[in-house]
Formats: C-alpha cells, sequence, structure tokens
C-alpha cells in the first residue's frame, strides 16, 4: 500500500509543475494554453535528444528547459499575443493548432515510437517496503524545490506581487504600472 502512495506522489509530482505552468500563464494572460502540455513533451524529447549525443542528463535537462522557454516565449509574442486581441476563445483555438503543429512536428522528427533514457541501472532507495530509483527520488525532490521556490517567489517577492496583481485585477494593475 505504501508503495503505492509513493508511485501515485510520483506521477503527481510529474504533473505539479505542467499544472503549475498552465495556472500561471492562465492566471496571467487569461487563456487557457492547449498546447502548454505539448511544450513539455518538447522538452522531453529534446532531453532525450541531448542526453543521446552524449549530453549529461542534468546538464541536457538544462539546456532543453532553456530551449523550450524560448520557443514559447517566441509562440506567445508572434502568435497569441496577436491572437488575445480578438478574445480567449480564438486563442484557445489558436493554442489548439499549435498543440497539434508541436504534436505533428514531434512525431515527424522522433516517430511515434516510445523513448527509453538509457540510464544505469543502480540498486533502490529503499524506505521501508517502498522501492524507489535515484532517478525518481531526484524528480520528486527537485520537484518540491521548484514549487516551494516559486511559492516563494509568488508570495515574497515584488515580482510575485506584481504577478498576482496583474492575476486579480488586471485594469487595477495596469493603472498602477504594471503590465
Amino acid at each position: 500500500m505504501l508503495q503505492l502512495i509513493f508511485d501515485t506522489l510520483l506521477r503527481a509530482s510529474d504533473l505539479a509543475l505542467i499544472a503549475l505552468g498552465l495556472s500561471t500563464v492562465y492566471g496571467l494572460v487569461k487563456f487557457p494554453n492547449i498546447a502548454h502540455v505539448q511544450y513539455a513533451m518538447l522538452g522531453a524529447y529534446a532531453t532525450y535528444a541531448f542526453f543521446a549525443l552524449g549530453v549529461p542528463l542534468p546538464l541536457a535537462i538544462a539546456i532543453a528547459c532553456v530551449l523550450t522557454g524560448l520557443l514559447t516565449l517566441v509562440l506567445h509574442l508572434l502568435v497569441f499575443r496577436r491572437l488575445l486581441r480578438s478574445g480567449p476563445a480564438i486563442t484557445m483555438i489558436g493554442s489548439l493548432a499549435v498543440a497539434m503543429l508541436v504534436v505533428a512536428a514531434a512525431q515527424g522528427f522522433a516517430g511515434s515510437f516510445p523513448r527509453m533514457f538509457n540510464l544505469p541501472i543502480t540498486p533502490p532507495v529503499l524506505i521501508g517496503d517502498v522501492r524507489l530509483s535515484h532517478t525518481q527520488v531526484y524528480a520528486m525532490t527537485t520537484t518540491a524545490v521548484l514549487l516551494v521556490l516559486f511559492a516563494l517567489l509568488l508570495f515574497c517577492t515584488r515580482t510575485g506581487r506584481a504577478m498576482r496583481a496583474l492575476s486579480t485585477n488586471p485594469a487595477l494593475a495596469a493603472a498602477s504600472g504594471l503590465n
């Protein structure tokens, strides 16, 4: 039973960062970016590609994060900012189109066969009767640290205060000089 709980926590930590990003984008820009999950998929494929080229896994993850972030910024500036002028419904439809294009491009480059990271086999970490790989422990720890850091950013900094103001009342935030 404890193994099931940890497996559930592991899956939840996989989705927590995606959910955090999606809710942040929705809170600030006011449209549900359906392509957000596909950005995570692109990041995973980019990580796999860099790792397959011999880049160490932590560095491959960092490079993939930066490149995926840059891609999402470019898409927001070139596509979604224009679509937002037409309203959130049109923008959501545009994000569905971007999502379909991203999936088609990923399948065109990588194919539809699942990819697996070729990681060394290590003894599991034992917590009572629970067995976790080192990668799983790192993933859950990284997610927890990033969620705490984001909470600190959101509630303990001027940037976080500005983000919350924009999310809560965009008109008042704009009148205060925030955009």
